[in-house]
């Protein structure tokens, strides 16, 4: 029997707050969508209701993915399936949501709990469809609405009829088939998110079980509670949170992009999880008051950059419905009304940006096309070669360090203009807090500490990219500070020789990136490259270019490495070890200078680490362990049942926080099962535990030398994993 909890928050359910935030947005008006423009009898296309007086009606299912896109950030995907009145949204393997008019059903497979909201759906969804469907077809429902019919347009080469409605809340596009009418690609702008669904596919068979909105067998059923309608109360909440927790300071926003300001909340370690947690539900509770305000409220906001010993200055007013006064609160979070809204010159409206957005543009490109395009040009170049081999770009390096860093900025030549501003972005990421020349001076003091022949290579590198000396020190910067800002939710599994079924180790990882720190674009630049250094190891990094050092790798004995960063040890040791090594740069070693796990282990015990905390996943053909790597010391831990897991936590005593994970529970009850695996099973587990921010993931073959591996948020959701045959790379002649 399942067994019933009550509670309003549980750990591991992040997701949750951003379904609750943006869920009902961005899914539900894609349902609605397909209803208004199959099912009406005044359709967007004048040609289409010359053809007909009555529209098809609305298939039974629909499939299509969905790319929430922030700006300046990564473009996270997410599948979808409908059937009827009920929506499944998967975020990886271990998060699903699915939501129908009774309630609404949150699936986590880590945790094997189903979070339960009893008829949390029911009227906003079936609000929202008839909301929809009178904005597309009735010019006099909600005068505040603007709506422009956009004509025809092409979309991947087909042909599609447009029309964009416009209120506080967000700007929707929808582009239509000009004789069904059925979407082809719907766009949402919010302030600061764009939303995209794509990829639509009509009355295809699907299997009704993963669309029950009843938990499956084993799962635990956590009940939870419909979020009621927000408040000004709500809104004084927000503003006390960011008061008592930010530093002093209101938020520069307090529309949806609040809620990106929170991660950097609760960082003292004074606050715990759940304190985090029940933060952030207060700030998006406050964010959705504003939200659901109308535009004839007049809402402003004034407390960008303004400090909370402000005591009386107006920090938010607004006209409530049906009244010609304004409430008023003030930075004392005191409420007053008054005649008149105050004049503040630094003050925003609320519903400004839209008069901001590019109304007037065109489709947005197909979002999963960057995915598919060719970032780099094939070519080869004094020894070295770039090619694709299917979807993955391979760079072939050979030589001394300045052979092979020559080598490398000629062949990237192509995509300078676009890797420049990649560089800059990524290694202004960790945000020090201190000014850009000190981290330059930091960074150029760390590399003195690698080897010569990585700074050599490097200076090569940059000479032959005729980089300027600002993109000189940026790129100086990724090299030495790569491993600093932390890799949101990376996961990684070895199955040994005893658990596969080809007799052979297996070494699978994911490379995942926080979703609230890396530059626009870094989901594009996956790249394998090989090196064949000179009297070394030849390897393979799986990584970016111009990066140097070794996120994940494997040379041509079969060692193969892979890093998971870490927040904090239990002892709370040092983040930065002024003596060390770059990490990045000893793991480069490791594969270039090792044969086995033994002389591997050797030599990052000889080497201090220079920033953070790390879990390095190791293996050779015959054998894998997981060192958990602090500034001060390098602890081991070995395989249970012939399986090692690794997420971003320290497991042993020694140097564990906390054991909870959801990714590794998943991970780790595979040990329990006691079946064989195959590099598929591999792959799947690899997608089980993946996310909308997993950017490379990937499975080492060591005894045959063989990787496969997936680059970009999309090849993860859809198609398999291509396969490089390392052992032919690593001796192949280029001209």
């Amino acid at each position: 029997m399942l067994k019933v909890k009550t509670c309003r928050d549980s750990h591991g359910m992040g997701f949750l707050r951003s379904a609750a935030l943006v869920g009902l947005w961005l899914v539900f008006p894609a349902v609605s969508a397909l209803s208004a423009l199959a099912q009406d009898s005044k359709p967007l296309s004048p040609t289409t209701l010359a053809k007909s007086e009555k529209l098809p009606p609305l298939p039974a299912t629909a499939t299509f993915n969905r790319w929430l896109i922030p700006d300046n950030a990564l473009a996270t995907p997410t599948r979808c399936m409908v059937w009827g009145s009920r929506v499944r949204m998967e975020w990886s393997g271990l998060q699903v949501s699915i939501a129908g008019p009774e309630k609404l059903l949150n699936l986590h497979a880590g945790e094997k709990k189903g979070y339960v909201t009893q008829g949390a759906q029911e009227n906003e969804l079936a609000e929202y469809v008839g909301r929809l469907r009178r904005l597309v077809t009735d010019p006099h429902y909600l005068s505040g609405t603007m709506r422009e019919p956009l004509g025809e347009s092409k979309i991947g080469g087909r042909r599609v009829v447009g029309y964009r409605l416009v209120d506080n809340r967000k700007i929707q596009t929808i582009w239509a088939d000009p004789d069904s009418l059925l979407p082809v690609q719907i766009e949402e702008l919010f302030p600061e998110l764009s939303v995209i669904y794509a990829d639509f596919a009509f009355n295809v068979a699907l299997d009704k079980s993963l669309l029950s909105l009843d938990p499956p067998a084993g799962y635990a059923v956590v009940a939870r509670t419909a979020r009621r309608p927000a408040t000004e109360v709500d809104l004084i909440e927000l503003f006390r949170q960011f008061r008592d927790h930010g530093r002093h300071a209101f938020p520069d926003t307090v529309d949806v992009r609040a809620v990106r300001q929170s991660p950097g909340f609760g960082a003292s370690s004074k606050l715990t999880n759940g304190q985090r947690r029940e933060i952030t539900d207060k700030i998006i509770q406050g964010a959705m008051f504003v939200v659901d305000l109308p535009p004839v409220s007049d809402a402003h906001y004034a407390g960008k950059g303004m400090k909370a010993t402000a005591t009386d200055a107006p920090l938010f007013w607004y006209r409530p419905k049906a009244k010609q006064s304004y409430r008023l609160i003030r930075a004392d979070l005191s409420v007053v009304e008054v005649d008149a809204p105050p004049r503040v010159a630094t003050a925003e409206a609320i519903d400004e940006w839209r008069a901001k957005s590019p109304l007037t543009r065109r489709p947005l490109p197909d979002p999963g096309a960057h995915y598919h395009a060719r970032v780099f040009k094939e070519a080869t170049q004094a020894g070295g070669q770039l090619k694709y081999i299917g979807p993955v770009p391979v760079l072939l390096l050979q030589g001394t360090p300045e052979e092979m860093g020559r080598q490398q900025g000629l062949l990237l030549a192509e995509a300078k203009p676009l890797l420049r501003q990649l560089v800059k972005d990524y290694a202004r990421a960790p945000r020090l807090g201190v000014s850009w020349p000190a981290v330059i001076l930091l960074c150029k003091a760390g590399l003195q500490r690698a080897p010569g022949a990585y700074r050599r290579e490097l200076e090569a590198g940059i000479r032959a990219a005729a980089l300027t000396d600002d993109e000189r020190d940026a790129l100086i910067a990724v090299n030495v500070l790569a491993e600093m800002p932390r890799l949101g939710s990376c996961s990684s599994l070895v199955v040994e020789p005893a658990r596969s079924r080809t007799g052979e180790m297996l070494f699978g990882r994911n490379l995942d990136s926080a979703t609230h720190e890396p530059p626009q674009g870094r989901d594009r630049f996956g790249l394998v490259t090989v090196y064949r250094p000179r009297g070394k190891h030849a390897f393979a990094a799986v990584g970016y270019p111009g990066l140097g050092g070794v996120f994940s790798g494997m040379n041509d004995a079969g060692l193969a490495l892979a890093t998971n960063s870490v927040g904090v040890s239990r002892e709370n040791e040092p983040a930065f070890n002024p003596l060390g090594t770059p990490l990045l740069c000893t793991f480069r070693r490791v594969l270039e200078e090792c044969g086995s796990l033994k002389e591997a282990e050797a030599l990052l015990r000889k080497n201090a680490g220079y920033t953070r905390s790390v879990l390095v996943m190791a293996c050779d053909p015959g054998r894998a362990v997981v060192f958990e790597i602090t500034t001060r010391r390098i602890v081991t831990r070995p395989p249970e049942n012939h399986l090692l897991a690794c997420t971003n936590h320290y497991r042993l005593a020694e140097l564990c926080r906390s054991l909870d994970c959801p990714r590794y529970e998943a991970l780790s009850r595979l040990r329990q099962e006691g079946s064989l695996f195959a590099c598929p099973d591999v792959e799947r587990a690899m997608r089980l535990v993946g996310g909308g921010n997993t950017i490379q993931s990937m499975v080492f073959e060591p005894k045959s030398l063989r990787l496969h591996v997936a680059l970009g948020c999309l090849p993860l959701w859809e198609g398999p994993f291509a396969v490089i045959d390392l052992a032919a790379l690593f001796t192949q002649k280029t001209e």
